[in-house]
């Protein structure tokens, strides 16, 4: 089952994703990769003075839904704590879910607020929990008199607490996997089963009366808030979730937002700001997203919380590519966090094969992640070039000093294992062996690959000194091989058998940015890069929902022909790599063009961007969704960087 969140949010120890509706569907721990925990994580209310009984899950048709991120009252920076609000305008009823995850513990907090009510209520939580991802053997256990139900399995327990008693009933599902759990508590009685093992469930619900509306006491009720506090904690064992559940259910709920707010304003506060009132939550909804994707605990990053578990409609996402956690990193340094952009390269320099090269993808522990791209002719050169010239790059953005001097000769050794291989791997001809491209579908020889080569090659000389003889043929190559004299662009390179690959593929934006090996400064490289930029968004153009967006490559099919979050950004940033040239020859007229084309592109992310402002990988055009994967580190750090270059463009532009 496809779990696709419109929120994510955590601590970098804690990382949890919900549905539109309130309905919890990841709870990551101990790492943020895994495990999810979470099968089902419901919420509901039963209305018991409705004939026979009424129960409305919180999608029912019954409910107006709107949910988005509450800044806890900073009007200058935005914060981490979700609001679900289910109201019913017919009857006035207003339930209201406010979750975050505390600063300082891994644990989910959640404030029911219902107002509005009339007569008897129950507001109910249903949790069925696979700790560990498994669902077999598993122990529930309730301590009525404590206010808390234990879930353990193995190493992993959780704590569910509340601030004030309920009832509730916990079970083991059927073969069919069927619950009697879920069916007693949507008709209004849990039994009070205290303990069960195996593949459990558990509910919880606190009775609420709100009076009969027709009396004077009844309408003063009706008038009245009340608010429950839930507290979902983790912890090794059980001794230590029961009392992280208590410590926390010990700090009021205003506090626990405060210090989650608190916690995103020391964070923004270091980062970049825009004038853009547009860009502006954006751009903090990104720089958060890029801090919640850093497993505190190993410094891996997170190509996007997982949603796709059982590999449905995708191959998963909820792992660290070299190349995305790369390219994160970068971003991160580029917007002052330097400290974690090197903790997230050193975790890379730590998971290099002795071969020099990166294996596809990794869990965040750093072991080897499910792969594809595992054959000698279907492996990530690109990935394994990235990730070395972001080491590199990396170094003088550090302070001077120890703390550089120190990074500098921990990475050295994966650094030089990493060029080594990629001298193996380039021909003397200049054209690197057969390899997958970018977007890990085909095998050949691709543009995008060489740029990202050249670029190791030259960050690894200015930062080592190590020899970068085939730097100068592998950028010949390119330009002799590639570059479609009667199309004026380059080609995505050469396929399987060694042709010409005419495709159009935006991929080939890697000549420009980020790697540069079109030197923009050459009216003749300037011309292609130029010719290059316009066929990407010619060609590969798409729009949707009335927003001009870029595909990944031509005939692609991935999740329908969507287009890309990440290509838009990328085409984005390209427009004012291409500006800053113009402006660079004295031509603001054309500079303020690309410009104006960069910023339609950072509109369009922000359009489309899921229901909570946060970046997807894929802007989809189907009916069931319109974004995928999200949100996306990399998506995420291509945000951050364009705008922080609009921001010194426009600068340069209105002196």
């Amino acid at each position: 089952m496809v779990f696709l969140p419109t929120a994510a949010f955590g601590n970098s120890r804690f990382l949890m994703t919900v549905g539109r509706s309130g309905e919890v569907m990841g709870l990551f721990y101990p790492h943020i990769d895994h495990a999810q925990n979470v099968r089902e994580c419901l919420f509901g209310v039963y209305f018991a003075d409705s004939p026979e009984g009424r129960f409305a899950w919180s999608w029912d048709d019954m409910w107006r839904i709107e949910q988005g991120f509450s800044n806890n009252g900073d009007t200058e920076f935005a914060s981490s704590i979700l609001r679900t609000v289910l109201s019913n305008p017919r009857t006035g009823l207003v339930v209201e879910l406010v979750d975050l995850v505390p600063a300082d513990a891994p644990a989910w907090v959640r404030q029911v607020s219902v107002s509005g009510g009339h007569g008897r209520l129950k507001v109910c939580q249903y949790f069925q929990l696979n700790l560990g991802d498994v669902a077999r053997g598993n122990a529930v256990h309730v301590y009525p008199d404590e206010r808390q139900c234990i879930q353990r399995y193995r190493e992993t327990t959780f704590c569910i607490t509340a601030d004030r008693g309920f009832e509730h009933q916990c079970g083991k599902l059927a073969g069919d996997l069927s619950s009697r759990t879920k069916w007693d508590m949507t008709h209004g009685h849990l039994s009070g089963q205290e303990m069960d093992i195996g593949q459990v469930d558990l509910a919880i619900a606190f009775p609420l009366d709100f009076g009969d509306p027709r009396s004077p006491e009844g309408r003063k009720l009706s008038s009245h808030t009340e608010r429950i506090t839930m507290v979902v904690a983790a912890g090794g064992n059980e001794p230590e979730a029961r009392d992280r559940a208590r410590q926390v259910l010990s700090t009021s709920f205003p506090e626990l937002c405060e210090g989650v707010a608190h916690g995103a304003r020391s964070w923004l506060v270091r980062g970049p700001q825009t004038r853009d009132a547009e860009l502006r939550t954006p751009l903090q909804r990104s720089l958060l997203v890029l801090r919640d994707l850093v497993d505190e605990g190993t410094g891996a990053m997170l190509a996007a919380p997982e949603f796709d578990p059982m590999y449905e409609l995708s191959g998963g996402y909820g792992y660290c590519w070299p190349r995305d956690a790369a390219e994160g990193a970068l971003a991160l340094a580029e917007a002052g966090y330097v400290d974690t952009a090197e903790r997230v390269l050193r975790w890379c320099a730590g998971t290099q094969l002795e071969t020099g090269h990166w294996y596809q993808r990794y869990w965040t522990t750093g072991l080897p992640a499910s792969a594809w791209c595992v054959y000698p002719d279907f492996y990530q050169l690109d990935q394994t070039a990235a990730t070395v010239d972001a080491m590199c790059r990396l170094a003088p953005m550090l302070p001077e000093g120890a703390e550089r001097d120190q990074y500098v000769a921990a990475v050295r050794p994966a650094v030089e294992r990493g060029i080594a291989a990629i001298d193996r791997a380039v021909a003397d001809d200049g054209l690197h062996e057969r390899a997958a491209d970018l977007w890990e579908r085909f095998r050949g020889v691709f543009s995008y690959t060489s740029a990202a080569v050249y670029r190791a090659w030259l960050s690894a000389k200015e930062t080592y000194g190590l020899p970068a003889s085939k730097a100068a043929r592998v950028k010949r190559a390119v330009l002799e091989r590639f570059w479609l004299e009667d199309e004026r662009r380059f080609a995505r390179g050469l396929d399987y058998d060694g042709n010409i690959d005419r495709q159009h593929d935006s991929s080939v934006l890697g000549l420009i940015e980020p790697f540069g090996l079109l030197d923009l400064r050459d009216e003749t490289e300037f011309a292609m890069a130029v010719g290059t930029l316009e066929a990407v968004e010619r060609c590969l153009s798409l729009t949707i929902r009335g927003r001009r967006c870029i595909l990944r490559h031509e005939h692609d099919p991935y999740m329908g022909g969507a287009a890309g979050c990440v290509n838009t950004l990328w085409t984005a940033r390209v427009h004012l790599a291409v500006a800053e040239a113009w402006l660079d020859r004295g031509r603001s007229d054309r500079a303020l063009d690309h410009v104006g084309m960069a910023r339609q592109h950072l509109s369009t992310a922000v359009a489309c961007a899921n229901p909570t402002g946060q970046l997807p990988e894929l802007i989809v055009h189907m009916d069931s969704f319109t974004y995928w994967a999200a949100p996306h580190a990399w998506a995420s750090g291509l945000f951050v960087v364009t705008v922080m270059k609009l921001e010194r463009l426009r600068g340069l532009l209105s002196a």
